[in-house]
């Protein structure tokens, strides 16, 4: 009889369930592995073109400095009235003898006027005038970084008269130096001129324009020396408050006290010059000042004589202008005596 090859699933074990289980699951993860194998794409490197000559941007312009600001001119205070007491009788006689015209005494400490005759008069002033070139000069410097103490200006004989020269240049500083201690009348033009384009009349109009805007409706200067001017003899005219209230605006340059208090200086191609002011070089016999340093002494026919002074002892600071007196002299003892009433008080 033949014998059928049949397969007994009722002889399978479980333990040979097991084993195919365990074979399938293999065959199904090898399968996985080659399958995922053959579809990964390899991983192509993508060739980038070399990055061009590129031009680095500029770096961030420096920050903007605001522009200098010019420097403000300097202005006055008003001096105060109200504690003026009289001259002891001696002294009042001195100046009306002297032929006094007028005069101001200041305390610039509390800034109050000791004693003052016709203060705010306009009255001719002579080389007082010569005070506001300097204050001009010295506001230049300030505010012109190309005008110096050391600039060289040219002064042609019309002016300063050099021997054996048509011209000669001289600076600043020697300049001031010969205005203000020897009271060169030539010296204040080549000043002026450099400052008004060779023009000494525009430079007059320029010392009024300052005047009014320092408050000194009184003044009015028609030149830089103070020298009459014109067929009529014209001559520049200010008050004596208005004059005190240049010297105090003066006292802020060191270099300008410095000069008023010197008695004597050297000048290139000017020479020696002494100061015309007593109270700094006194004549022999005479007995200095004690503390005074400025300012500038003046002389017309016109004028008479006129003084303009400053004075420092300890703390306490006077300044003071007096005008008119007939002689030099007379106006020296005055203002040496007013001096000493003044620091007794």
């Amino acid at each position: 009889m033949e014998q059928k090859n049949e397969f007994n699933f009722k002889k399978i074990t479980r333990k040979q369930i097991i084993i195919w289980a365990g074979m399938v699951v293999a065959i199904i993860l090898i399968h996985c592995l080659l399958l995922s194998g053959s579809c990964s794409t390899p991983e192509t490197k993508v060739d980038t073109p070399p990055p061009e000559n590129v031009t680095p941007p500029p770096p961030p312009p420096p920050p903007v400095e605001p522009p200098p600001q010019p420097v403000k001119p300097a202005t006055v205070e008003p001096w105060i009235y109200d504690r003026q007491q009289n001259l002891p009788q001696a002294l009042e006689k001195r100046f009306k003898q002297g032929k006094g015209r007028s005069g101001i005494l200041i305390d610039l400490n509390s800034r109050r006027v000791l004693w003052s005759k016709y203060p705010n008069r306009a009255v001719p002033v002579a080389s007082l005038t010569k005070l506001m070139t300097a204050l001009l000069v010295m506001e230049q410097l300030d505010k012109d970084p190309n005008f110096k103490w050391s600039t060289m200006l040219t002064a042609y004989p019309s002016a300063i008269k050099v021997p054996g020269r048509d011209s000669v240049k001289i600076p600043v500083g020697g300049l001031m130096q010969a205005m203000l201690i020897a009271s060169n009348n030539g010296a204040a033009v080549v000043l002026a001129e450099a400052l008004a384009n060779g023009d000494p009349v525009r430079f007059a109009a320029r010392m009024n324009t300052r005047a009014r805007e320092l408050g000194m409706d009184s003044t009015n200067f028609n030149s830089p020396n103070g020298l009459p001017q014109g067929k009529k003899r014209v001559n520049s005219r200010a008050s004596a408050a208005d004059i005190c209230h240049i010297c105090e605006l003066l006292m802020g340059y060191s270099k300008v006290i410095k000069i008023c208090s010197s008695p004597v200086a050297h000048v290139q191609y000017i020479g020696r010059v002494s100061a015309t002011n007593r109270l700094i070089n006194p004549k022999k016999g005479d007995v200095p000042v004690d503390g005074v340093f400025g300012f500038k002494t003046g002389y017309t026919k016109a004028a008479g004589f006129c003084l303009a002074f400053g004075v420092e002892r300890g703390d306490r600071t006077v300044i003071g202008c007096v005008t008119g007196f007939q002689s030099s002299r007379e106006r020296d003892i005055f203002c040496r005596e007013l001096i000493e009433w003044a620091y007794r008080r």
